[in-house]
Parts: structure tokens; sequence; C-alpha cells
């Protein structure tokens, strides 16, 4: 066949339609395959940012007639980041005061924000993982001063990292 007869041309111009059509097609898929995968859950230090930021954006305010006011799902947020054991905790703590007080407390009621948050403002965030069942980590929190330092406990619950606070049990009401 020679040169620009119609076989030859009609195939040199199909692979290059196909060309056309293709790469643009597979790089599409790439990129949507690459958009589905969920990020990785983030680390130590960054679950301890998440429920520090949470908890200042809990912070109890005045409302415009006196009254208290909370960022309820603020305070839900950092519930979350809290590990089961604190969680347990913590719902002991809101069943007592529920009994005793007569109310519906919710579990991240009992999180006070001025109690569960640092001292001073943060410069630093490093993170120590120690492997075993379950992973264990510790964020050390640096502050500008040398006395600035806090270090917080966490612990790896289903692939994610939960801050570990010590709450003393819940004393019973004794009359």
């Amino acid at each position: 066949m020679a040169r620009g007869e119609p076989g030859q041309e009609r195939a040199a111009w199909s692979a290059t339609a196909a060309t056309r059509v293709l790469a643009p097609t597979l790089l599409l898929g790439a990129l949507t395959l690459l958009a589905c995968q969920t990020p990785p859950p983030p680390g130590p230090a960054e679950t301890l940012r998440q429920f520090l930021r949470l908890m200042d954006e809990s912070a109890i305010r005045s409302g415009p007639s006196g009254e208290v006011l909370t960022d309820e799902d603020a305070l839900k947020g950092a519930y979350g980041l809290l590990s089961a054991q604190t969680q347990a905790s913590l719902r002991e703590r809101s069943d007592l005061a529920a009994s005793l007080a007569g109310g519906d407390y919710q579990p991240w009621d009992v999180l006070i924000p001025g109690r569960f948050r640092l001292r001073f403002q943060p410069v630093a965030f490093d993170e120590t993982i120690t492997d075993g069942h379950p992973r264990r980590a510790t964020v050390r929190v640096r502050g500008r001063a040398a006395a600035e330092v806090a270090e917080v406990p966490l612990v790896e619950e289903d692939g994610h990292w939960r801050i570990t606070l010590d709450i003393p049990h819940a004393a019973e009401a004794s009359f």
C-alpha cells in the first residue's frame, strides 16, 4: 500500500484518536482512584491539637441575658477524641450528676473547658509511639518557657488515636 492510500490513513487516524481518548480517560480514572482513598487518621500529636482546639471552641461564655453558653458540638467532638476508658469515666460521672440533680447530663457535659486545657500557649508537639497491643503514645507539649511542659498519654483504638485523661471514679452519694 502506498503512502496516502485510504486504508493507511484510516489506521493512522484510529491510533491517534484512540490515544487522544484513552490517555485522558486513564488519567481521569487514576485521579478518581486517588481521590477516593481515605486519608490516614491523624497521628497522636494532631489528635491532641484537635482536642485542644475543640476545648477552646467550647469555652464557656456569657450569653446576652447573662446565661452560660457552651458550644455543645465542640464538646461532643472533643469527647469523641477520648479513649473508651475516659469516656466510660465521664459517663459514670454524668449518670451520678443526673441522679443527684434530677436532670439530664450527657457525658460531654462533664468536660469542663478550663479543666482540660493547657495552661500555656503550645509551641511544639513531640510524639513518642510505643508498639504493643494496644499501641500507646505520649505527646510532649512545650511552651515558650522551660517550665511549660505537659505530657499527654494516648492509646490507639480501632485505628484512631484517643486521649487518655486521668478521671477518678465518681463517688457514690452517701446520705
